[in-house]
């Protein structure tokens, strides 16, 4: 967004934050023009891979994955594809369920908690990830060898739109044509 409003300064965005799941329904129901949203979701829109980040364990100090079974988790709110992406993970290495632990209502609050040594966080990362709590950040993989990824959409519906939209459209359709891997 910074990038365009510096090309197209007269332009204003009305931003909704909120859960991927719910953004994707809004652009799905025609009640945003453009959505980014975190995992994999399929409905009546035009979809555009813009980037895949990686899944990591957060924690103050290193871990060894055995370990995690022994250490608290400290969970955060996130919307469906995002938890069941991290619980298959874990699912597919440890064969027990998710424990249950510690839970933050945001993300940040999660990583001062992991920051204390109060647990661990499973999370994935943006590709500019600000590491202001010095965590150390190890990342995860499937037995397989395959690291754990999420994928991120740009999102909007083919119908009819202002001129405004539609330069946005070509705009992210340009920059997302390589999507960006970390």
């Amino acid at each position: 967004l910074y990038e365009y409003t510096k090309d197209h300064p007269n332009v204003r965005f009305e931003l909704q934050n909120d859960q991927s799941n719910l953004i994707f329904q809004k652009a799905c129901d025609g009640e945003v023009d453009v959505a980014f949203v975190h995992g994999d979701y399929e409905g009546p829109v035009e979809q555009g891979m813009i980037s895949r980040c990686r899944a990591c364990i957060l924690s103050k100090d290193p871990v060894e994955l055995p370990d995690l079974l022994k250490l608290p988790r400290i969970a955060y709110k996130t919307n469906d594809k995002t938890r069941e992406l991290l619980d298959d993970w874990w699912d597919r290495v440890f064969h027990v369920p998710v424990p249950v632990g510690m839970s933050a209502g945001y993300i940040d609050v999660a990583w001062q908690l992991a920051s204390k040594g109060l647990g661990y966080v499973c999370c994935f990362l943006p590709e500019n990830f600000d590491n202001s709590y010095h965590l150390t950040l190890t990342p995860i993989y499937y037995p397989d060898g395959r690291p754990v990824r999420r994928n991120t959409w740009f999102v909007y519906k083919e119908e009819s739109r202002s001129q405004e939209v539609q330069e946005f459209i070509k705009h992210i359709e340009n920059i997302a044509k390589t999507p960006r891997q970390i």
